[in-house]
């Protein structure tokens, strides 16, 4: 048997999904030192760990709704009732039932902000949104003008708009 005079064949190894790794490249873990980052340090608006406001930002961004009815207020509906559990850990608000099921006879649970919580919501998880920034930006600044005001009701507006546009 051939003995491989190469330093780095003689370290690489095969891992358990089939790719050689050498150890210098099984050491580099830059995600893992920004989620132990995240893990470790607290929003200044809420307290609560950047990981898990990430991680509602990305629920929200994907399933949730912020609108402006007679208060401004921020929704997720699932039909996971640990999911909406998280999130009201996460950000206290209201959990319910909902009294429809989906097509297949599920259940669907909603966690639903109001007023002054909905609006503290769109502060945190602003910095983590992606498709939804506009809106939590607009409905965080709606308070900034009076009822019945021309800028209040051109916010209201544009988040009607932003909610009718699809791909």
């Amino acid at each position: 048997m051939m003995k491989s005079n190469s330093k780095s064949e003689q370290k690489s190894r095969t891992n358990s999904d089939g790719w050689r790794y050498s150890p210098s490249e099984r050491e580099v873990k830059p995600w893992g030192s920004v989620a132990l980052l995240m893990e470790n340090t607290a929003s200044e608006v809420t307290g609560q760990r950047l990981i898990d406001v990430s991680w509602l930002a990305g629920l929200i961004d994907g399933e949730g709704c912020m609108r402006m009815g007679s208060s401004p207020s921020v929704t997720v509906e699932s039909t996971c009732r640990t999911v909406i559990e998280e999130c009201n850990r996460i950000i206290s608000g209201g959990c319910s039932p909902v009294k429809r099921r989906t097509s297949l006879g599920r259940p669907v649970f909603r966690w639903r902000l109001h007023g002054d919580k909905a609006i503290k919501a769109c502060i945190t998880v602003a910095p983590f949104l992606k498709d939804k920034k506009e809106q939590a930006i607009l409905l965080a600044s709606i308070y900034n003008y009076p009822p019945n005001s021309a800028m209040r009701d051109a916010i209201i507006r544009r988040l009607k708009i932003m909610k009718k546009v699809s791909l």
